[in-house]
């Protein structure tokens, strides 16, 4: 991620598609992701585009080490709102 801070002009939709693909895989590894979804949530939301805000949401683990999911859930729910029953993800 560090890398790509450094690519002039600055290319949105990648630094959006890595950070999906960070928290989809820490979620993959049973890692918290509830940050790292935020991050792409909001990257995806920047750009205005349903299909990666849908995979920032996708991205985050409802398995809380905290044993609660209220955070997730509100998350993901606060997040739905952003997008269409036609929303293709």
């Amino acid at each position: 991620m560090a890398l790509i801070d450094l690519v002039d002009p600055p290319d949105p939709a990648l630094r959006c598609d890595l950070l999906i693909t960070r928290a989809t895989g820490l979620r993959l590894s049973g890692a918290e992701t509830i940050d790292d979804a935020r991050l792409a949530f909001d990257s995806a939301m920047a750009l205005g585009d349903p299909e990666r805000i849908g995979q920032a949401l996708l991205s985050v683990s409802v398995r809380s080490v905290a044993g609660s999911q209220v955070e997730h859930l509100a998350f993901l729910s606060d997040g739905l709102r952003h997008l269409s029953s036609s929303t293709l993800i």
